[in-house]
C-alpha cells in the first residue's frame, strides 16, 4: 500500500532550532515540564580513560539533568558497583569515547546503539522499503522531526531518506533517555552508524514545549511513535526504555503545535490493533505488517485509506 497524502511545499527549509538555554556538544537542552519516569538520585562519572572531554560533557550533564538529584563523582577507578555501594543514585550515567552508558541500580544497562534502524536503514541503501519513510513520505532535502526520539531508530532511518542536505531533530522528554541518545559513540565501528548519527539533532524537552517554541511551516514531516498502550512483550533493554519514557497519553494540543510546525505533514505510528489513532480523530493512510499510520496534512485535511 503506497502513501495516499501528499502536500507540496518549497524544499527551502528554515532553521527550526530553539534558542539553547544549555547545550552539550551540539545537542539543545529545553528542560520538560513533567519528569518522565521515578528515577531522582543521579550519579554521572566518566569511563577509565583519562580524556577531559568526557569530564566536561559530565559535568554540563549534571546541569542538564534538572528535575533530579545528579553529581558529578571522579570515576578514580572504582566499579560501577562499588560506586553504587558508596551512594544512594538509583542510576549512573558513564561518560566515555563509546557514548553515555546509563546503569541502573537493579544491574540493567542502556546505551545508544543502531539496532533496527541500521538495519532499516541498510535496507533501504539496497532498494527496499521502510514503513515509516513510506507513511511519511520522506524524501531528499526533508526536515524531519521525530517528536518521541526514544532509542533514535526512526531517527537514524530518516537520516538515511533525507541525506546529507536534509535535517532530523529528535526530542526526548526523559533526561536519562536524552543522556544517553545525546551522548553518541566517538566511533561505533559501523560505517553507516558513523555517517547518520551526526545528523540527527537530539533536544531535550517535551514534545509540546519544544514544539510550541518552533517556528511555524520549519520542519517538512512531524512525527510522534508514542509508546504502546498495552504492554508487548519485549527486549530488557527496551522494558528500561518504557519506565524512563514519557508516560503520557498524545495529545491533541501537541498535534496542534505539530501541524502548525509542520510543512507537509504530521504523522502518527500506532501498532496493529491499537486504538490511538481512533482516540485521536485520525485515519490510517498506511498500514504494515505490525504498525499502522495516521496523518494529518498541514492544510488540517485528513485522508484515509478507503475500504477495498
Amino acid at each position: 500500500q503506497g502513501i495516499l497524502f501528499s502536500c507540496s511545499r518549497p524544499s527551502v527549509l528554515p532553521n527550526p532550532l530553539l534558542p539553547r538555554p544549555l547545550s552539550v556538544g551540539r545537542h539543545t537542552i529545553n528542560p520538560p515540564r513533567h519528569q518522565p519516569g521515578m528515577v531522582v538520585e543521579v550519579t554521572v562519572t566518566t569511563g577509565h580513560e583519562a580524556d577531559g572531554c568526557y569530564t566536561e560533557r559530565a559535568h554540563a550533564l549534571v546541569r542538564a539533568l534538572t528535575g533530579t538529584h545528579s553529581q558529578f563523582v571522579p570515576r578514580e577507578g572504582q566499579s560501577l558497583v562499588k560506586m553504587f555501594e558508596a551512594s544512594e543514585a538509583e542510576a549512573i550515567l558513564v561518560v566515555s569515547a563509546s557514548g553515555t552508558l546509563l546503569r541502573m541500580r537493579q544491574g540493567v544497562e542502556h546505551k545508544l546503539h543502531g539496532g533496527m534502524g541500521v538495519l532499516r536503514a541498510r535496507a533501504l541503501s539496497k532498494g527496499s522499503c521502510d514503513n515509516l519513510v513510506d507513511a511519511c513520505g520522506l524524501r531528499m532535502g526533508d526536515t524531519f522531526i521525530d517528536a518521541t526520539a526514544g532509542q533514535l531508530q526512526d531517527a537514524i532511518v530518516a537520516a538515511h531518506a533525507v541525506g546529507t542536505e536534509g535535517r532530523v531533530i529528535a526530542i526526548e522528554a526523559s533526561p536519562l533517555l536524552w543522556a544517553v541518545s545525546s551522548g553518541r559513540p566517538a566511533v561505533t565501528g559501523d560505517a553507516l552508524t558513523d555517517s547518520l548519527l551526526p545528523r540527527i539533532h537530539v533536544q531535550l524537552g517535551e514534545h509540546t514545549d519544544v514544539l510550541r517554541q518552533m517556528p511555524a511551516n520549519s520542519a517538512d514531516v512531524v512525527y510522534f511513535d508514542p509508546m504502546f498502550r498495552n504492554a508487548a512483550k519485549s527486549a530488557a533493554g527496551f522494558d528500561v526504555l518504557r519506565g524512563l519514557a514519557f508516560p503520557g497519553a498524545l495529545s491533541n494540543e501537541a498535534l496542534v503545535e505539530a501541524r502548525r510546525v509542520a510543512r507537509r505533514s504530521v504523522v502518527v505510528m500506532d501498532q496493529r490493533g491499537g486504538h490511538e489513532l481512533e482516540r485521536l480523530g485520525m485515519g490510517v493512510v498506511y498500514e504494515g505488517q505490525r504498525k499502522r499510520f495516521g496523518a494529518l496534512c498541514a492544510n488540517n485535511e485528513r485522508k484515509s485509506i478507503p475500504d477495498d
